[in-house]
């Protein structure tokens, strides 16, 4: 769960670089390639960054996995709306069930929207998983999107550092940006720095094939 947030949190970086808000991140758009690597997909309902503010209503959200904003009147959407979703996302891999789904209670609907609004999440009560990462996904699920990550990146680098405080191998986090040369790596980077590749997109002109 943690390797395919890290990377799934990069693929989202990704398409918030390229002025893409997803607005629909959840368990089912989520592939898994014959690399055994996860893809982001199915961007039926994105928008541009620039049109968050235009949000007209909720239609196709997976409401489950949305974020309180998505319900506001006027609904409302940023960066900061897909990282609540990837991190819901996470959360129900680890859960068995989506984070305010409640067994043996009504789960409409319009039970889930009301508790998504009000209702703090619950930490995930599992002997594998360390208070580290319940912590990691309160932030990133919380209901005032400024007291989330400000980005896929920085929930993603705190996915890695949980997988540090657990000496897991730290997964590569992969983004690709058409506005940077990409980075390169010093002695003086942390460890997490190592693990985070930003690039180029590479790109080819037909007209010269």
């Amino acid at each position: 769960a943690l390797r395919g947030g890290v990377q799934s949190a990069g693929a989202v970086e990704t398409a918030h670089r390229a002025g893409i808000l997803h607005r629909d991140i959840k368990p089912a758009n989520i592939l898994v390639t014959d690399y055994n690597r996860p893809a982001l997909t199915d961007f039926g309902i994105s928008i541009a960054t620039g049109q968050a503010n235009d949000v007209e209503d909720s239609q196709g959200m997976s409401i489950p996995w949305s974020p309180p904003e998505f319900f506001a009147d006027p609904p409302r959407a940023d960066v900061r709306s897909d990282v609540f979703s990837l991190a819901a996302t996470v959360y129900s891999l680890l859960a068995g069930q989506t984070p305010f789904e409640r067994r043996g209670q009504r789960n409409t609907a319009s039970d889930l929207v009301h508790r998504i609004a009000t209702e703090p999440l619950r930490p995930l009560d599992r002997p594998d998983v360390p208070e580290e990462l319940n912590r990691v996904l309160s932030i990133a699920m919380a209901k005032e999107q400024t007291g989330r990550y400000d980005t896929a990146l920085a929930f993603g680098r705190s996915l890695q550092q949980v997988e540090l405080s657990l000496s897991l191998p730290v997964t590569q986090m992969d983004v690709l940006d058409d506005r940077t040369s990409g980075t390169s790596h010093s002695a003086e980077d942390d460890e997490l720095d190592m693990h985070t590749r930003i690039r180029k997109v590479a790109t080819v002109d037909p007209e010269s094939a």
